[in-house]
């Protein structure tokens, strides 16, 4: 094996749309294994980041874009001085199937 067939796959994956199957899997996993989706858990994490990131100016069109936005703000761990991003995920109170 290779890293072409590793490659193609992945070119697949985000022709496909990964937002998509991220969204897919999980909730099909749930369904399946009969897991209660009336509670779940939020977990936040910030990662800050060192070099020369353009400043996201335009959240909005970031959003809708499914880009990751690096800018400054709040920093937990008291580095006003790095751009960060934050990453989150949601996941059910029963199963622990990340949504």
């Amino acid at each position: 094996m290779n890293d072409e067939p590793l490659g193609r796959v992945l070119d697949k994956l985000y022709d496909a749309g990964l937002t998509e199957i991220f969204i897919r899997v999980p909730l099909s996993a749930a369904d399946r294994f009969g897991v209660k989706m009336d509670n779940f858990h939020l977990d936040l994490s910030s990662f800050h980041v060192h070099g020369d990131y353009g400043t996201g100016t335009d959240d909005e069109a970031s959003a809708q874009s499914g880009l990751i936005t690096i800018t400054y703000g709040y920093s937990r761990d008291h580095r006003l001085d790095l751009k960060q991003f934050i990453l989150d995920l949601i996941w059910s109170g029963d199963g622990d199937i990340p949504l």
